[in-house]
């Protein structure tokens, strides 16, 4: 495959080093990510961290396929690779916390399967683009769908296990009593609970 831009910007013979420079700055802005939002989890929420990760994803990811020179594609790829770390890592610890114990495995394997459901389908997508430009306005399109969660507090909530580790019990509690009222309790007669919340 020709990485993205190379026959774009002619990158051969003497440029030929800024192939690997452009297909190492996504991994790179991945890293920085991963520590500078996992930090942002733990002090702002799994919540906020996720919508503004999926923001910034998709206005990079558009970004990225409108770069007009190849610095400025390094520089989109490195910060895109570090929102898409964000999105992830949120979306991950949350999904633990979100899960009582016996049906972690089971979410954890669920939401792999899904990753490598979309990267199986990324080629075909590549063949049927046909331009990388094109391919990556398509993945922030796709991107930009999830902002859904924005709209829809209850498709995403807020962790309540950080909520209450944070001194948000009245938070925590709404939540809980929304899972309760979906799973067919009433949150009313769970006296045992609402007192352990209060501690």
């Amino acid at each position: 495959r020709v990485p993205c831009g190379c026959r774009e910007w002619n990158l051969v013979c003497e440029d030929g080093w800024k192939v690997p420079l452009e297909q190492m700055s996504r991994r790179l802005g991945w890293l920085l990510g991963s520590v500078l939002l996992g930090a942002g989890c733990d002090r702002f929420g799994r919540r906020a961290v996720f919508v503004a990760s999926l923001v910034l994803a998709t206005g990079l990811g558009a970004s990225e396929a409108l770069a007009a020179s190849f610095p400025a594609l390094v520089a989109l790829r490195l910060l895109h690779g570090g929102a898409l770390a964000g999105l992830g890592l949120a979306l991950y610890v949350a999904r633990l916390e979100l899960c009582d114990p016996p049906h972690r495995l089971a979410f954890s394997v669920a939401g792999g399967l899904f990753s490598v459901l979309g990267t199986l389908l990324l080629p075909g997508l590549a063949l049927l683009a046909q331009d990388w430009r094109l391919l990556q306005g398509l993945s922030a399109l796709v991107t930009g769908l999830l902002l859904l969660f924005w709209g829809f507090p209850s498709l995403f909530p807020e962790s309540p296990c950080w909520l209450l580790a944070t001194g948000q019990p009245a938070r925590a509690r709404k939540i809980l009593g929304h899972f309760a009222g979906a799973g067919g309790v009433d949150p009313e007669d769970s006296s045992e609970e609402e007192s352990s919340l209060a501690t």
